[in-house]
């Protein structure tokens, strides 16, 4: 690997944990304004998890007709290692993972499966980043 890509993967990885580290302070402000945002809310925060993991975008060609992303992600259940955009580097790799699962957990179909925000951030803070 040349230093280059070396220093692309290092940079890749600062963004990554940056993005990571500002949805937390969002989601803990969220928490301390209001009592909690809604169930839409955190479905919407688990597709913005998706994107981030993912490198893709909610609507894409390749997902297939009337697929969007977390189609996509929930059709890969056994193989979500696989959805990991692969410029995160290697070392990063299983917390996305780990990243996607909760994302799955926050676009549950029924509102009521869906955990609320102060969960989610609960559960990422447990990913060691």
């Amino acid at each position: 690997m040349s230093f280059r890509q070396k220093t692309e993967n290092l940079f890749l990885l600062r963004g990554f944990l940056l993005l990571l580290y500002l949805f937390s302070v969002f989601l803990i402000i969220c928490l301390h304004i209001q009592s909690g945002p809604k169930k839409s809310d955190v479905y919407s925060f688990g597709v913005v998890l998706m994107e981030l993991v993912s490198g893709k975008k909610p609507l894409e060609l390749e997902y297939g007709e009337s697929i969007d992303i977390v189609k996509w992600v929930c059709s890969r259940d056994s193989a979500l290692l696989s959805v990991v955009d692969s410029r995160i580097p290697e070392v990063l790799k299983e917390e996305a993972v780990r990243v996607l699962k909760v994302a799955k957990l926050c676009t549950e179909t029924l509102p009521n499966l869906r955990p609320t925000m102060r969960t989610v951030v609960e559960m990422l803070k447990k990913i060691d980043l």
